[in-house]
């Protein structure tokens, strides 16, 4: 089903971009605390947008031989899509790492670590899904639903820790 397709690409890409919206919210409110933190938030949701409104009008979804969904977003998306990653997990996970080291209780250093690995986990999957693959045309990985779900756990962490953040 065509329609379908396209209304499953389309969110994914809506989804994708919310949740790195939330994800740079939270690196302002951790390393520019002075900073309205809807600077990092608005940047990286429009790109999120741009990237939708391109799979809109060029992108062609299609299932590959395998069973998996190729998202068919021209080079530019890929690079967009790519771009969410490596301005929100990127630095999101080296702030967490940071945190593993400086911390002093050990439940504290553990729980930063694990969530680093998450973060920078995220980003290792973006690396190979959308710069790997589509550029330098490598076999397939199974790894197309795990991106959403990195995202997914990132925004389950925002909303349960968000008290400790400055109001939205």
């Amino acid at each position: 089903n065509p329609d379908g397709m396209k209304t499953i690409s389309l969110s994914i890409y809506v989804l994708t971009g919310l949740g790195s919206s939330v994800l740079a919210y939270l690196i302002f409110c951790i390393k520019f605390p002075k900073a309205n933190p809807w600077l990092g938030f608005i940047p990286i949701f429009l790109l999120g947008i741009g990237i939708t409104i391109l799979d809109l009008f060029q992108g062609h979804l299609f299932l590959t031989e395998t069973g998996e969904i190729n998202f068919g977003l021209p080079p530019a998306g890929y690079i967009m899509m790519f771009s969410l990653f490596l301005f929100t997990f990127l630095p999101m996970g080296i702030i967490l790492l940071r945190q593993s080291q400086s911390a002093k209780d050990s439940f504290l250093k553990t729980k930063a670590l694990r969530f680093a690995l998450v973060a920078l986990g995220g980003f290792a999957v973006a690396l190979i899904e959308l710069i790997l693959e589509p550029f330098f045309k490598l076999e397939e990985t199974p790894l197309n639903e795990i991106v959403l779900g990195f995202l997914v756990i990132i925004l389950l962490i925002f909303l349960y820790f968000r008290k400790n953040l400055r109001p939205l």
